[in-house]
C-alpha cells in the first residue's frame, strides 16, 4: 500500500513540471498572438513582413529547445539526483518545453491566419469614388518571365504604353515620356485599359506569395487604388459587373476574384474555374451582376 502510494506520488512529482511546461507554452502561444494582434500588425501585408523572421526564428528556436530538453531531462534522471540540483533541472525541462510547445504552436497559428487574411486581401489604396469600368478597351499579356516587355498600340494622342523589367510609361511619339513609374512587380503581369485607367496585375514586388492588382491613370500616371493577395501569379485579368475580375493562381489552389470595396470576392474556387474552362462557361455569376453593376460607395 505504502509503495503504491509512493510510487504515484513519484509520478506526480515528475509530472507536475511537464504538465507546468505545457500551460506555460499555451499561455505564452496565447499571449504571443495576443501582441500580434493589436493595431494593424494582424493585416495581411504586415504578417507578410513579419512571415520570414517568425519561420526562421521557429526553425532556430525548436530545435534548440528540443535538445536542451532531451538533455535537461537525462541529466534530472542520472544517478537519481534530488534536492535543490534536481529541481534546477526540472525547471529547466518546463521552460524548454514552454520554449518548444510555444514556438510550434506559434508558427501554426501565425501561417493559418497568414492564409486566411491572404484569402481576404486587403487594399493598400482603395478607390476614392466609386467606379464603373466599361468593357475592355485594350489588353496586353507578357507571355512568360523572360519575355517581360511589352508595347501597345497608340492609346492617347500617339502615345504608347510601355512595360520593361524597370517601368511601366506612356511614351510620347517624339521618344520623350508623358509619364513613368516603377514597375509594381517581377513579370509576368497583365495590363487592362476600362474607362481611362490602365490596370496592373501580377506578382508582387516585395514578397514571393503576394499579387498585386492597381490601377493607373492614363493621362497622368498617378496611381489610383491598389490590392494585394495571396497569390504567386495571375491567370486572367478582365472586366465583370463593371469591376475587375482577376484569377489568382497558387501551388495550393486557384481563386477568381471580383474587387470590390471594401472587400473583394471570391466567386470561384479552384474545381469551378477547372470546370468553367472544361466548359467554357461561368459556373457562379457575382453577387448583382444580372441586376446591373453599382459602383462601391464613395471613400471618404
Amino acid at each position: 500500500m505504502n509503495r503504491s502510494t509512493g510510487s504515484r506520488g513519484g509520478l506526480v512529482a515528475h509530472l507536475v513540471w511537464p504538465l507546468g511546461g505545457v500551460l506555460a507554452g499555451l499561455l505564452a502561444t496565447g499571449g504571443l498572438w495576443w501582441l500580434r494582434s493589436l493595431g494593424e500588425s494582424g493585416r495581411y501585408l504586415s504578417m507578410q513582413a513579419a512571415s520570414d523572421f517568425v519561420h526562421r526564428f521557429t526553425l532556430i528556436a525548436a530545435p534548440v529547445a528540443l535538445i536542451g530538453l532531451v538533455l535537461a531531462w537525462t541529466l534530472s534522471e542520472i544517478g537519481g539526483m534530488g534536492g535543490k540540483l534536481a529541481t534546477c533541472f526540472h525547471i529547466a525541462v518546463a521552460l524548454l518545453l514552454a520554449t518548444l510547445l510555444g514556438t510550434t504552436s506559434h508558427l501554426l497559428i501565425f501561417d493559418l491566419s497568414l492564409e486566411q487574411a491572404g484569402r481576404a486581401g486587403q487594399w493598400l489604396q482603395p478607390p476614392k469614388e466609386a467606379w464603373d469600368l466599361d468593357p475592355e478597351q485594350g489588353q496586353w499579356n507578357e507571355t512568360s518571365a523572360g519575355l517581360p516587355n511589352l508595347q501597345t498600340e497608340a492609346l492617347l494622342q500617339g502615345a504608347v504604353l510601355t512595360l520593361d523589367r524597370r517601368s511601366l510609361a506612356l511614351k510620347l511619339p517624339s521618344g520623350g515620356f508623358r509619364w513613368s513609374r516603377p514597375r509594381p512587380g517581377p513579370p509576368p503581369a497583365h495590363l487592362l485599359l476600362s474607362a481611362g485607367q490602365i490596370i496592373y496585375a501580377g506578382p508582387g514586388g516585395a514578397f514571393e506569395d503576394d499579387v498585386v492588382v492597381l490601377a493607373v491613370d492614363l493621362a497622368s500616371g498617378r496611381r489610383l487604388w491598389e490590392f494585394h493577395v495571396l497569390g504567386r501569379s495571375v491567370k486572367h485579368l478582365g472586366i465583370e459587373a463593371s469591376r475587375p475580375l482577376v484569377e489568382i493562381w497558387r501551388p495550393a489552389s486557384t481563386l477568381r476574384y471580383l474587387l470590390d470595396w471594401p472587400r473583394a470576392r471570391v466567386i470561384a474556387s479552384t474545381g469551378e474555374v477547372a470546370a468553367e474552362r472544361r466548359t467554357n462557361q461561368h459556373l457562379r455569376k457575382p453577387p448583382g451582376a444580372s441586376q446591373g453593376a453599382q459602383g462601391p460607395q464613395k471613400v471618404p
